[in-house]
């Protein structure tokens, strides 16, 4: 277990589409905007998570963690 403070989140999981025609796909048309379930982390947050489950990158010289939601298993922030 491994923890450290949240410097950026992404959008979240994306939610599949539920259209009109489910019964027809094929006449779907034109592109749906993706709506997402948003993360429950927050920049400044400090999450403990499974560390085997995170990916270290290297941007800008400084090193990063890269954490699943998933793999997080508590959150702390102050309110």
């Amino acid at each position: 277990m491994q923890g450290g403070t949240v410097v950026a989140t992404g959008p979240g999981q994306p939610l599949p589409t539920v259209e009109d025609h489910l019964d027809e796909p094929w006449r779907i048309s034109g592109a749906k905007d993706t709506r997402y379930v948003p993360m429950q982390a927050r920049v400044g947050d400090y999450a403990l998570f499974f560390r085997k489950a995170a990916v270290e990158i290297t941007f800008d010289d400084e090193r990063y963690l890269v954490v699943p939601q998933a793999a997080i298993l508590t959150l702390a922030r102050d309110e």
